[in-house]
């Protein structure tokens, strides 16, 4: 049924509603790729899960599950690294028991994140009177979606939040190269649709919370502009539209196998420009074809 559940990571990421339902990452896939991929990265279709393990993305959880939820997750292992045999076998038990293991350095800069957080949440009100990592289902059509934000504020009408620890910097420049290769974009648009739904009452879009993993741990708040938002959310009505045709189809297909004509990016064009510039004025490299100097001269580059 339509409404806002607590619900575990792992039962989330295997899917808890009653069909295969679409939620972010899928929804990614389906714009950039296609049917075919959406179905084999959805783990209710093909019965896996992937799961990835990198320390930033476990510090990233820790300090999620220990300022977001106020669990306590953490285990600290009193290794600096993971090389013996003995300290890789301590990390998989606590991963198996579903708590998250972390080397010393790593431990400590949790705590230090976990701190900075706090100082932010007393310092702007963030992340105060509302549930932490609720989820969100409804259905759209034929069709059911699904989505987990971070934080879910008790007024219908707040902002949602999310929250990013980056292992780089909090700028301007480098969130945005994160925010659209991970489908951040999708997220801003299609979590308060969700909350929208289930609600009745469109929330003011999504925020998102940056802190750095590194000492300052410098915090930026970031949302999208309307012109951004737009683009998104006709990413999210593509989406929607290409589920429901394949989920009530049945039918899922790859990449349209019509040709695709290939432009030159700027970047090949300039280095070829420059390449052919050094040699119309290296004596050593200067072409003795009397048409192609020509070619040279003239800037003529195209095909």
């Amino acid at each position: 049924m339509p409404g806002i559940y607590a619900v575990s990571d792992s039962a989330y990421l295997f899917d808890p509603v009653m069909v295969p339902s679409l939620n972010r990452s899928i929804a990614k896939v389906l714009c950039e790729l296609s049917p075919a991929h959406a179905r084999a990265a959805h783990p209710r279709l093909n019965n896996t899960i992937t799961t990835k393990h990198s320390e930033e993305m476990e510090v990233g959880t820790a300090a999620h599950a220990t300022f977001l939820r106020g669990e306590k997750v953490v285990e600290l292992v009193d290794v600096d690294d993971w090389r013996t045999k003995a300290a890789r076998e301590t990390r998989d038990a606590i991963r198996a028991e579903g708590r998250v293991p972390l080397k010393r350095e790593n431990y400590g800069a949790v705590q230090s994140i976990v701190e900075r957080l706090r100082q932010f949440r007393d310092e702007t009100g963030a992340f105060t009177d509302g549930k932490p990592e609720r989820t969100i289902i409804w259905q759209e059509g034929i069709i059911w979606c699904r989505v987990k934000p971070d934080w879910l504020p008790n007024e219908p009408s707040a902002s949602l939040w999310d929250l990013k620890v980056t292992d780089g910097h909090a700028t301007l420049a480098a969130f945005t190269r994160t925010l659209y290769a991970t489908g951040g974009d999708i997220q801003a648009s299609f979590y308060p649709r969700g909350a929208e739904c289930v609600r009745g009452e469109p929330p003011d879009g999504m925020k998102f919370c940056v802190i750095e993993a590194h000492p300052p741990h410098g915090i930026k708040v970031f949302q999208l502009t309307p012109v951004a938002l737009g683009i998104a959310d006709s990413k999210v009505r593509y989406a929607i539209e290409r589920w429901t045709w394949a989920m009530g189809s049945g039918e899922w297909p790859s990449y349209d196998v019509a040709p695709e004509w290939i432009d030159p990016p700027g970047w090949a064009m300039r280095e070829w420009e420059g390449l052919m510039l050094a040699r119309s004025t290296s004596p050593r490299l200067r072409w003795n074809d009397e048409g192609a100097q020509r070619f040279i001269d003239a800037r003529q580059f195209g095909g």
